[in-house]
């Protein structure tokens, strides 16, 4: 077969030898790839981190001794939903706790050139009262990411509008492939 659709898949042209079997063979097996590697970037990441972080005090986005975080590779979008779940508490009046994602290239987790960096802006926060408690959920949408490369996300934590302490309980990231954006 000499010509082939935009997807890959070939397909006799009126000047081919007639070979129905070996055609329709050579287009199922295209047809199998194809979507073999839908299939494969379409799958879900899911991590869990239940070790507490205890009387934190940091005021810029930290990981924590006990990180949360997974690898992922980039659908052909280039895009994925972000999601967070935390559980934890802000321990000091007039502060407040937020927890945040950080997405950076390459496969080992907390490292790398930062693509989105942690940022208030996108923070679940708990606060401002003594002794506030939280668990929560939110998703944010990232695109831009090269197609088949790998990325690492981590969950960070800080301690906004000055000095205070929070405890974290729990942290879970969810990270969902866009099949098109």
């Amino acid at each position: 077969m000499s010509a082939t659709t935009s997807r890959g898949y070939p397909y006799p042209t009126l000047s081919d030898d007639v070979d129905i079997p070996g055609d329709m063979s050579s287009l199922a097996a295209a047809v199998d790839t194809d979507v073999q590697a839908i299939v494969d970037s379409s799958k879900s990441v899911y991590v869990e981190q239940t070790t507490g972080e205890n009387n934190q005090t940091s005021i810029t986005y930290i990981t924590g001794a006990n990180v949360c975080g997974l690898t992922f590779v980039a659908p052909p979008s280039g895009a994925v939903k972000l999601w967070l779940t935390g559980r934890f508490q802000n321990d000091t009046s007039g502060r407040t706790t937020g927890m945040s994602l950080q997405v950076a290239a390459g496969a080992t987790i907390g490292s790398g050139s930062v693509i989105s960096a942690a940022a208030d802006a996108s923070a679940l926060e708990c606060g401002p009262g003594a002794s506030d408690r939280i668990q929560a959920t939110h998703y944010r949408r990232l695109t831009g990411l090269s197609p088949g490369s790998t990325y690492n996300v981590v969950v960070m934590y800080r301690v906004i509008n000055g000095a205070g302490t929070c405890q974290i309980y729990n942290r879970k990231i969810e990270v969902e492939p866009y099949l098109s954006i």
